[in-house]
């Protein structure tokens, strides 16, 4: 029969096998006119069997053959009316894909300290899960728990890949060249569109190389980006569900709306979304000490001051003391360094969107270094009673603390008051500068002030007299030149000085002060 079908159709031998067919009316009439048409084709075969039956010359055989034909032609008119049709049935196994998106940021580098707020029942579940004692859960970082989660032989992604490609995504895509926001790192479990009885083709190993790309060094958090991305990612394929892996934690919220704005979006297009949420659950404190700011250079005994940064997160209004710090270059002990502050933490502004985090506040810190050499300065803050992660309660500078005075050149263009105060300032302070002055104005036979050795005769006029010339005497060099109104002058304050104070700027760090007239 299905060879019947087949010359019927039009279609190869064969092409049949494994396929059901039969037959079926699929004209799309209403009931009334099916109605109708049934009882007008009961009406024909009623006149023709009567009419029939009415020859009386006619043998009764001859009849009823004539009559049957008749029949057969109006039920192939009603039949046609009806429009029959051979419907084949043809099964194809088609797999919906199952993407598993990752954070990747920073933030899941960090271990949790799975506190007094965790249930206790909570933690020796998680220890049990990971194979390792409750103690130990504050030694993992979030990511050791992802890749344990997803590697585990009876792991909730084992049991999908026996049924669906499984898609693996990382986010943030942080590098040169990434147009998305998330990044694929890998399939797995992929299979034929046509299978009957499909094996899994998932493999650990497959799926523990897939994880070792995560790094957990990534820049920011955005999950509605993440996902949004992930679904355009996965258009045009059948999709049974996203799954999010993640801390939680935004930390950026532009360019992909708001959770609200997300759900719809997915909502839209028929993809659930399931959400795991990584680490201790429960709301963190941190306090974190983001910079130290402290001149590169400074002289000994001389005050110094340091500018420490710090922000928090639900730690409002607590008092907390930074202490300064520091040891030298080449030690790792640190010693007080006499200097330290109470702050009152910052309180979250009224109205603000309260995702737990304040503005930076600063708090400066002054102190007099007593010790020539290379030193390690750090703020310091004692980790606060239930703090998320006490190894951001620091920030370091560098400071060369030395006795070598600031070579200075002074040049003016008259004696104004202005200039005179500066120039007396500065001479006077013989332990912290070596002074060179040079009033334009001056008569050739005045002599100009200077410290000792750093008298001038005129103003320099190659590099080597600006930056100086390391062993020589008559070429100690500057490193701070101040310009009080100069004005310009041949062989002197010209194009060729100004060449050269530009070098002295761009290429040896050099410091410009530069100070207009009224």
């Amino acid at each position: 029969m299905n060879g019947i079908v087949e010359w019927l159709l039009g279609i190869k031998p064969g092409e049949l096998a494994g396929a059901d067919w039969d037959l079926g009316l699929i004209a799309n009439y209403n009931q009334y006119v099916k109605l109708a048409m049934i009882v007008g084709f009961a009406a024909l075969v009623y006149l023709t069997v009567r009419s029939y039956r009415r020859e009386g010359d006619a043998p009764s055989r001859v009849k009823g053959i004539l009559a049957a034909v008749r029949i057969v032609i109006i039920l192939l008119v009603f039949l046609v009316l009806f429009k029959p049709t051979i419907v084949l049935h043809l099964r194809r196994t088609r797999y919906s894909s199952v993407a598993v998106v990752i954070d990747d940021s920073l933030s899941m580098s960090f271990t949790d300290r799975y506190g007094a707020q965790t249930v206790a029942e909570a933690q020796k579940s998680m220890a049990e899960f990971m194979g390792v004692s409750p103690d130990e859960l504050k030694d993992l970082k979030r990511t050791d728990i992802v890749r344990t989660a997803l590697t585990r032989a009876d792991s909730v992604i084992a049991r999908l890949a026996k049924d669906h490609p499984l898609e693996f995504y990382r986010f943030p895509a942080d590098g040169a060249g990434q147009d998305k926001y998330v990044q694929l790192l890998g399939k797995i479990g992929q299979r034929p569109q046509e299978a009957e009885k499909p094996s899994p083709e998932a493999r650990p190993a497959d799926l523990s190389v897939l994880l070792n790309a995560l790094a957990a060094a990534g820049s920011q958090t955005n999950l509605p980006l993440a996902l949004r991305d992930t679904i355009r990612s996965l258009r045009g394929r059948r999709v049974a569900g996203v799954v999010l892996l993640s801390d939680g934690r935004m930390t950026r919220q532009d360019s992909g709306g708001g959770p609200d704005s997300f759900r719809d979006y997915a909502r839209r297009r028929g993809v659930p979304v399931y959400t795991v949420l990584v680490g201790d659950w429960t709301e963190p404190k941190n306090l974190t000490v983001t910079a130290l700011q402290a001149p590169r250079e400074v002289r000994r005994g001389g005050e110094v001051e340091f500018v420490a940064t710090l922000t928090h997160r639900k730690l409002d209004g607590k008092n907390v003391v930074v202490v300064l710090q520091r040891h030298k270059a080449d030690e790792t002990k640190w010693s007080d360094a006499d200097a330290e502050e109470t702050i009152v933490l910052a309180e979250h502004p009224v109205g603000a969107v309260d995702d737990g985090s304040v503005e930076p506040q600063t708090v400066t810190l002054k102190a007099r270094p007593d010790e020539l050499g290379e030193f390690v300065y750090r703020a310091y803050v004692q980790p606060l009673p239930g703090e998320q992660n006490d190894e951001d309660n620091a920030a370091e500078a560098l400071v060369k603390v030395s006795d070598d005075k600031i070579k200075m050149l002074l040049i003016s263009g008259d004696a104004g008051k202005e200039f005179q105060f500066l120039r007396n300032f500065f001479h006077r302070q013989a332990e912290m500068y070596l002074l060179s002055v040079w009033q334009q104005n001056a008569d050739v036979d005045v002599n100009q002030m200077a410290s000792t050795g750093m008298k001038l005769t005129r103003l320099p006029r190659d590099l080597s007299e600006l930056i100086g010339v390391p062993g020589e005497k008559t070429k100690p060099g500057y490193d701070v030149v101040v310009l009080y109104d100069p004005e310009p002058t041949d062989k002197g304050f010209d194009d060729k000085f100004v060449e050269l104070l530009n070098e002295f700027v761009r290429k040896h760090r050099g410091g410009l002060c530069f100070i207009a007239s009224n």
